[in-house]
C-alpha cells in the first residue's frame, strides 16, 4: 500500500493505542506524511509523546482534530457521547472514519450533519499487529463521498470490503 498518499489532511481524536496504531500504520505506510496529520488527545503527556515520537501536530481538543478532511474517531465511545466532542463535531465537514464500538452509523451520520459522509471499521487486530481483514460499511452521503480515502487509511494494516450499510446501521 505504501505510496499512495492521501491528498487531504488527517484529523485522529484520541491518541491512545489504537490512536497511535492507526497513525504508525499511516506514517509507515506513505499514506500521509506527519505535516498532514493532527491528533488530538487530551493527556498533555501523550500528545507530547506522539509529537516528539511521530511529528505529527497535537491538540488538547477535538475541535483542530475534527477540521481536517479525513477524521478518525479513535476515542471510546463515552467519550464521544460525553458531549464536548459531539458538540465540536457539528461543523465536522470532513470524511468521518469511526472505530467506535458499540456507535451505530445513523446515530454518528446523525451527530455529524455536516460531515462528507461516515465509515465505520473495527481494525482494531489488523492495526495492531499489521495483518488481517476489515468491514467498512457506510452511512447516509457515505457512498459518493468515500471515493478511496477510507480504503487507503485502512489499507496500510489490512485488506478492506465495502460493505452494504444497510447491514450495519443499528
Amino acid at each position: 500500500m505504501g505510496g499512495r498518499k492521501l491528498t487531504e489532511n488527517i484529523g485522529i481524536v484520541g491518541g491512545g493505542v489504537m490512536g497511535e496504531a492507526l497513525l504508525a500504520g499511516l506514517l509507515a505506510q506513505g499514506v500521509a506524511l506527519p505535516s498532514t496529520v493532527v491528533v488530538s488527545e487530551p493527556t498533555a503527556a501523550r500528545r507530547n509523546f506522539l509529537a516528539e515520537r511521530y511529528g505529527v501536530a497535537v491538540a488538547e481538543h477535538g475541535a483542530a482534530a475534527l477540521a481536517q478532511g479525513v477524521v478518525v474517531l479513535a476515542v471510546k465511545p463515552q467519550v464521544w457521547t460525553g458531549g464536548a466532542l459531539r458538540e465540536a463535531g457539528q461543523t465536522c465537514q470532513g470524511l468521518v472514519l469511526s472505530i467506535m464500538a458499540g456507535v451505530s452509523l445513523a446515530g454518528l451520520a446523525a451527530q455529524l450533519p455536516q460531515a462528507g459522509g461516515v465509515v465505520r471499521a473495527m481494525p482494531n487486530t489488523p492495526a495492531q499487529v499489521g495483518a488481517g481483514i476489515t468491514a467498512m460499511p457506510g452511512a447516509g452521503r457515505t457512498t459518493a463521498a468515500i471515493g478511496g480515502s477510507p480504503i487507503r487509511c485502512w489499507g496500510p494494516w489490512a485488506p478492506w470490503w465495502k460493505s452494504p450499510s444497510r447491514t450495519w446501521t443499528r
